[in-house]
Parts: structure tokens; sequence; C-alpha cells
């Protein structure tokens, strides 16, 4: 009717101005922007029906067309195979040449100038395109499917202390069998959301079905496709978690979405309609009103069926569902981080290590509330408890030996059981040497040399040196280096109290043999 109106409407715009405003044929073609050709075959058709202009009033636009487009149902009836329908839909569909009904009508009147009127062929089209829309009914086995939307309403949230009114979204979960339906508001529509409203879905039907049917939203499906859409990965986990399938609904195809797209209208008319009037000031004050009347439409029975959704869950589907896991789901984020040099990832402002030979590579992290992993493709590298302050967590294994020796040196027991190693008196000096500073670490570099003193000079004079120094409270790398040099750790020592307080051994000192020329 709507394409049957224009062109009544067109006809007429054409006598009009070829008539009371003495336009030529192609003039009133650029005007009104249809071909030449078909200015022609209009006022051609008006002038053997005897119409000019103006057109009287009476006559309406279904008897214009009649006048134009005389119905002769025997030429009809010869004609009525000559119409390639299919060939006509291929035409239109053919994007590139702006093909119009209204033009392929023309060719086709050309070729057979006693063929159909312009309406008339545009009925048998319209038949024929609704012969091809079949449609098969989708049929659900019970426990099979659960289909999750977002409502196309929103409702206000009202903060009490500035005014300001958030939005507060709806999602539905729908079970296929039996339109046992959860509905839960959120504040927003990322995927830690959306896979919480998940969960406490399948807490709600308390079990999981085979398989989970999202519609295209960006937050489950990052790369929508009809035959092989990519799904968010935290998603792929819900789903290996619960042991569920997730298949995304086709693009552009609303009718695999039917069974949800209803329960949405339905939850919009039945909850969303009779909380208009309401004031919310929390999203947790929201869904203690939606739990209300959600269990209103799950009791309800259905229009032409007796029981409710209740009833049909309870008694065919419940049972069908799988049990739920009894390890809590964890939600999780992943991320794409590169190894620095010194063999540590960045993540939200703490480092953590991984093995030295994935540096310079992109690593995966997935993170969870108390846990950072790092993976290389699908093997796990390396494993941290999650810190939530600036710093390092290091694992010393995963750094080469250069990096272990350095790593084991900014450590007090590094130097102390080294000492150990060389005798008792190494040892006590070692920790005088520690004690001596406000901080061990700035006596660090000191042990570190009288200890490489033993490469030189051997455990044994290493010890009785470090016996020495002791006795003289020397406790510098240069006095034990000089003691060592001079040979001074050969000689007897003096009878003298232990508990001297002046050290008579510095790098000064000149021993006997100065004296021995």
């Amino acid at each position: 009717m709507v394409r049957k109106r224009i062109e009544m409407r067109q006809i007429r715009e054409i006598l009009r101005l070829r008539h009371n405003m003495n336009l030529s044929y192609e003039q009133i073609s650029r005007a009104l922007r249809i071909s030449k050709r078909t200015v022609e075959q209009y006022i051609d058709r008006a002038n053997k029906a005897g119409i000019n202009w103006p057109i009287p009033d009476g006559i309406k636009d279904d008897q214009l067309e009649l006048l134009l487009f005389p119905v002769n149902k025997s030429q009809q009836n010869d004609h009525a195979g000559e119409i390639d329908f299919k060939k006509i839909e291929e035409e239109l569909s053919n994007r590139k040449y702006h093909v119009s009904l209204l033009l392929l009508w023309n060719e086709y009147i050309i070729e057979h100038p006693d063929g159909y009127s312009y309406p008339h062929f545009c009925m048998l089209y319209r038949e024929f395109k609704k012969s091809k829309r079949v449609f098969m009914h989708q049929h659900h086995e019970p426990g099979e499917k659960m289909f999750v939307d977002f409502a196309g309403d929103t409702v206000p949230i009202y903060c009490s202390d500035t005014g300001e009114v958030m939005e507060a979204l709806i999602f539905v979960a729908t079970l296929g069998y039996s339109n046992y339906t959860y509905v839960e508001a959120m504040h927003r529509q990322d995927l830690r959301s959306v896979i919480n409203a998940v969960v406490n879905s399948l807490k709600y039907f308390k079990g999981s079905p085979k398989v989970i049917v999202p519609d295209n939203m960006k937050t489950a499906v990052t790369k929508s496709c009809r035959y092989e859409p990519e799904i968010a990965r935290p998603f792929e986990e819900l789903a290996a978690h619960y042991q569920i399938a997730v298949i995304p609904t086709r693009v552009r195809r609303p009718k695999d979405k039917s069974k949800v797209e209803n329960e949405v209208g339905h939850v919009e008319r039945s909850i969303l309609a009779p909380l208009r009037n309401f004031k919310f000031f929390s999203v947790q004050e929201l869904n203690k009103e939606i739990a209300r009347l959600l269990e209103t439409i799950n009791t309800t029975p259905f229009q032409k069926r007796p029981e409710s959704r209740k009833d049909l869950f309870e008694k065919e589907e419940i049972d069908t569902l799988q049990p739920l896991p009894t390890a809590h789901y964890e939600y999780a984020t992943w991320k794409t981080v590169k190894v620095h040099p010194d063999c540590h990832i960045s993540f939200e402002n703490h480092y953590y290590s991984v093995p030295s030979k994935y540096v310079g590579q992109k690593l995966d992290v997935r993170s969870t509330l108390h846990l950072v992993e790092i993976f290389k493709d699908s093997s796990r590298v390396a494993s941290h408890q999650r810190s939530s302050i600036y710093g390092y967590t290091t694992v010393v294994d995963h750094l080469p030996e250069s990096q272990k020796v350095y790593r084991a040196q900014q450590r007090p027991e590094y130097y102390t059981e080294r000492a150990k190693e060389i005798g008792p008196f190494t040892e006590k000096l070692i920790n005088k040497v520690m004690d001596t500073k406000q901080h061990k670490e700035q006596s660090f570099r000191t042990c570190l040399g009288m200890l490489s003193l033993e490469k030189g000079y051997g455990k044994e004079r290493l010890e009785s040196a470090a016996k020495r120094a002791l006795y003289y409270n020397a406790f510098t790398y240069k006095s034990l280096k000089s003691i060592l040099k001079t040979g001074l750790d050969k000689e007897k020592l003096p009878d003298m109290p232990a508990d001297s307080t002046e050290s008579m051994i510095h790098e000064n000192i000149r021993g006997e043999e100065y004296y021995n020329i």
C-alpha cells in the first residue's frame, strides 16, 4: 500500500507539472528524479484514459489506478508465467546499480504492453516473497539452553547526596524449555558484571544448562561472526568451570534469540512498568523489588497452559540441569605483557619475576583477586601471590646465574654462611662488621671484600687474621688485609685484655719484617 500511495501521488504530480506548469518531459524527469520514458508512459496512459488536470476531487487513488491501469484478467493470466520473480529478486539485491521495482516493471511492460499493471506486479512480487519466508519452529530440550540479554529499558538510580541520576541496566536470563527467568539490575555492562550476573543466574536455577546463548554483546563476544564468533577469554573460563558451551546468536538473526526477547518484553511489562513511579537510591534496593515481582512472573500460569514457569521448571527441567561445581568460580582478567630485561613483568604497579629465557617475549597474565599467573601460550611459566603495593616479587630461580649471585649478596645470611664455612672467628668478625652499621646493607661491600681475601691467603690464614682483628677491634677491610699482607696473622697475639677499645692495627702499621734489613 505504501508503494501504491507513492505511485499515485507521483502520477498526480506528473500531470500537474505537465498540464498546469507546462513543463517538458525532460524537465519533469529531472524534477521528480524518474526516467523520461516513465514520464511519457504515465502521460500517455492518462491521455488514453481521458484524465486531464486538475483531476476531479471525487477520483480517489484506487479509482485513478483502475483508470490508468485497467485490469484484464484474461490477459494477466496469460502473462502470469512470464515474470521471473527469482531474477527480479536478484536484481533488487544488487546494490551496485540501485535497481528499483518500478524500473523492473517498466522494463517488463515494454516487452509486454498488455501485461500486469504496476500495483498488480508489486502484489505478485510480495506474494512471491511471502512464499519464501518459511521459519522453523525452535524446539528446546529441558536443560539444554539458557538465553541471556539486556532489556532495552533502564531504571534510574538516584544519589541521595548529590541528586545525580545513574541508569541501572537490566540483565535477563531465561531457560529455553520452561521459560523460567532470572532478572538482575547492575551498574554497568562490563565483563565482570555480566559474568557475575550469569553466575548468579546459575545459582538461581540451581544448576547449569549445556549451552549459554548470549546476544552478540561486546562483553561476551570480542568479534562477531556468523560462523566463528570469538568469545571473550573470561567467558571461556566461565564455560569451562561450569562445563557448558557458549554459542552466541548469529548476527542479524533475531529468530535465534526470540526466546529471550519475548521474556525481555515480558519483564519490561511485568517488572519495569510497575516500578516506573518508584524512586530507588541503590541497585540493591532495586534488586529487592525486582526479586519480588520476578517471583510473581515465574509463578503465574501461562496464558494458554495451566502450569506456570516455575511449575514446568521444577517438574520437568531442574533435574536435567548439570549440578553446580563445589569450587567457587573466581573471576579472572587477562592481559598481554612484555618481559623486561630484568626478568620481570609489570602488572598494576607491581613487578613479578618470570624465568630468564622469556626476556623480551610477550606473555599472557591471568589475575584473580589473590593470584597472578603468567602463561606462554597455554603453559603456565610463573605464579605469584598478588600484591597491591609497589615493589618486586622475585623467585631467585627465575634469574640468570649472574643475577642469582647478585641477589644472594643482598642478604646478610649470604655473608654469615660463607664466613661460617671458613671458621668461627671469621663468622664473628663478619657479624661485628654488620653490627657497626645502622643498616646491615651498608656493610655488605666490606664483608664481601673480607671474604674475598680467602682466594689469595686461604681459609687458615684468613681465620687467624680474623682472630687478630677481633683482638684489636679492627673491623675494616684494609685492617684485615694489612694483617695478612704483613704476616701478622702468623705471629702470636700479645697478652693484652680482649676488650681493648683502641685498635693497634691499621693500614699504615709496619710489620716486623720492615726492620729486618
